[in-house]
């Protein structure tokens, strides 16, 4: 099955109405029926991945891994030891403690998973001991202490699943009582999953944006699948968790491939937490979740959101991070393997940082990407309306490229989203220019709460001191505060889109609307119409790592390297600049995760009013292009730049092009 854009439908689509037909009653007896490992089924895929593991492209990789492996050999304490010796405290310190302990629970069930890997590939050799000492420590870990579902939901999920994996991948290794022990150590997790996720006042059904919910899903539905005859409790699980796994993947998402809870999390979610469910669930069952819309198109998003040579993701939680290994194996691992296109072929080529010894990757269906070419007629922008996300690419094929990054959600401020509609990030010789300020140093945090997820902190509008789409009631996120995404074309020459975040402003705008008009290679031109019922004083924000030099009235300058913008604004009303640099509430800094301070530039408005219309021109290399003449009225926003006029009304951008 081959889709590449929304419009194109696979030709075979698991949609609605093909869930809901489902006979699960079928499915559940062909599980039961099949051979162990269930996760692989001795299928030909897995033939060919055994095949590439042993003695073909993938041995090196494999090498890597069995090396890390002898490296941690008889090392267990570690990870229950962070837990044993840790209280439960609250606030902060509670929310330091969680991240303490994911991130001492992660590696040993990594750790745990990979030595029983090479003990499913060699069971007479020197791994078996190990692996079996590494399940059983985790399975001893108090499953409603600190690592339980309603205390620690994510650390949860990654022993369940692992434990899951040693009953499935070694079954011949386990005497009685330990595997006694392992069913114990899961059932209590997984009745808890049901109680919180099914069953609760907060079940999943009832609330789709909850983030660790759709992250910890798929998990239990592949254990619920591993499990089934070795405890009758399965049964239960897999009625709970498999059809709704099925039916919900994922709520993030939006047929046309969008995934609205940020770049970052994009690829925990679906690179981290989902593809390896997908396959187990399609080997096992004769589910291919493949075949959902939105799972055949997120390729697009990977290719246009996080392009090859990118300095930081796009948007939301954890995007200001250079996440390059990761981003790499994500590419070759998802769709490269999983939904071949041309695009997702090149684009996996593309990556050639290292990291490619984990499961994620050699775990992946085997694929040849290595003559992959950039497809003729490709365009350089694309738009994902469902999640309310665009880029506007100089060329996607040149990892100096200037890129414009764009977001107005329907999805809000909701979970790891940000009060950030009609804002905008730019990007340009492979590094940041203006961009979205402040960092994920952890959810909840006095900067996350108090900066990151806020409007002021983005290259947005505020008014009055910093009063956005942020809503202090609601200061995790909320949902309400939406944008849309309501114009999108892209051509050779120009690209045009349009977001609307009226809604988003809580009632204190009567309009907040952008537009950003492209014109290739060197030139954005951002239009802005807002209107209130009450005066305001109007804030244009920006934000750079450096800071600004201001060459002139209204007119800066930001340099990164070797790359630069200039900044010409052109408004309705006198405006003038001011900028600094810091946080309010600093973020968690380490000798890891310095986090520097940024800069912070806003134009403002020297008196209140009612309206506020501006023309912003960013000049990519900051080489001189005519900009010739600029209306306000009450049409809209008319500006002559580099050949074309602009015209917004606040609703429709134009750009056309003028001969004189």
């Amino acid at each position: 099955m081959n889709a590449t854009h929304a419009k194109d439908k696979p030709q075979e689509v698991l949609d609605t109405d093909a869930v809901r037909k489902i006979d699960w009653g079928a499915v559940r007896q062909r599980i039961n029926s099949a051979e162990r490992p269930r996760t692989f089924l001795g299928t030909p895929e897995w033939d060919s991945i055994k095949r590439s593991l042993l003695r073909d492209t993938r041995s090196p990789a494999f090498g890597l891994l069995l090396a890390r492996v002898d490296k941690r050999i008889g090392k267990v304490v570690e990870a229950e030891r962070a837990v044993i010796d840790s209280s439960m405290p609250s606030g902060i310190r509670r929310a330091l403690h969680s991240v303490e302990l994911k991130q001492s629970i992660k590696p040993a069930t990594v750790a745990a998973q990979e030595v029983a890997f090479a003990a499913l590939i060699d069971p007479a050799g020197p791994w078996l001991a190990d692996a079996k000492a590494k399940m059983l420590a985790l399975a001893r870990l108090n499953p409603r202490g600190a690592t339980g579902a309603f205390q620690e939901d994510l650390s949860a999920r990654h022993i369940v699943w692992t434990l899951a994996l040693g009953l499935d991948w070694l079954p011949f290794a386990w005497s009685a009582d330990e595997k006694a022990l392992i069913l114990r150590a899961i059932s209590a997790r997984m009745d808890d999953f049901a109680a919180k996720l099914v069953h609760g006042p907060r079940a999943l059904r009832r609330d789709l944006l909850d983030s660790h919910a759709n992250e910890v899903l798929g998990a239990l539905a592949e254990t619920a699948v591993l499990l089934l005859g070795e405890t009758p409790a399965a049964e239960r699980w897999f009625d709970e968790f498999v059809p709704l796994y099925v039916q919900t993947t994922l709520a993030f998402a939006g047929d046309d491939g969008g995934y609205a809870n940020g770049s970052n999390y994009a690829m925990v979610d679906i690179g981290e937490f989902s593809v390896r469910h997908w396959d187990t669930l399609r080997r096992a069952t004769g589910i291919d979740l493949r075949h959902k819309p939105w799972a055949a198109n997120f390729g697009r998003y990977m290719v246009y959101m996080t392009p090859p040579g990118t300095p930081a993701g796009s948007f939301g939680d954890g995007a200001e991070a250079e996440m390059s290994q990761a981003w790499a194996r994500h590419a070759k691992v998802y769709y490269v393997a999983r939904v071949r296109q041309p695009l997702y072929d090149w684009y996996a080529r593309q990556w050639i940082e290292e990291g490619m010894s984990s499961l994620h990757f050699l775990l992946s269906p085997v694929a040849d990407f290595s003559q992959a070419t950039f497809p003729e007629g490709t365009p350089h922008a694309a738009a994902f309306t469902s999640v309310g996300v665009a880029a506007l690419h100089s060329d996607l094929r040149d990892r100096g490229r200037a890129s414009l990054y764009f977001r107005s959600s329907p999805f809000g401020s909701a979970s790891h989203g940000h009060a950030d509609q009609n804002s905008f990030v730019l990007n340009a010789g492979g590094g940041p220019l203006l961009l979205d300020s402040g960092y994920y140093d952890f959810f909840g945090s006095p900067h996350h709460l108090g900066w990151t997820k806020r409007t002021i902190a983005h290259n947005a509008i505020t008014f009055d001191g910093g009063m956005g789409q942020d809503n202090p009631a609601l200061p995790r996120g909320d949902e309400r505060a939406k944008g849309e995404i309501t114009q999108f074309s892209t051509s050779a020459e120009v690209d045009l889109l349009v977001g609307d975040a009226s809604t988003a402003y809580r009632g204190q705008l009567t309009k907040a609307t952008r537009g950003v008009a492209y014109i290739r290679p060197d030139v954005f031109v951002i239009v802005d119409w807002v209107e209130s019922a009450l005066p305001r004083r109007w804030e244009w924000n920006l934000h750079a790592a450096r800071q600004f030099e201001v060459l002139g009235n209204q007119r800066l300058r930001v340099v990164n390297g070797g790359a630069s913008v200039c900044v010409d604004q052109i408004a309705d009303q006198t405006v003038a600049f001011g900028q600094h640099a810091g946080f309010p509430a600093a973020p968690q800094r380490s000798a890891d995760k310095p986090r520097p301070d940024q800069w912070h530039g806003q134009f403002r408005t020297d008196a209140p009013s009612r309206r506020y219309m501006s023309a912003t021109v960013l000049r990519i290399g900051c080489a001189e292009r005519e900009i010739k003449s600029s209306v306000f009225d009450g049409r809209g926003v008319r500006v002559r730049v580099e050949g074309f006029d602009i015209g917004f009304d606040g609703r429709v951008l134009t750009a056309r092009k003028n001969p004189s």
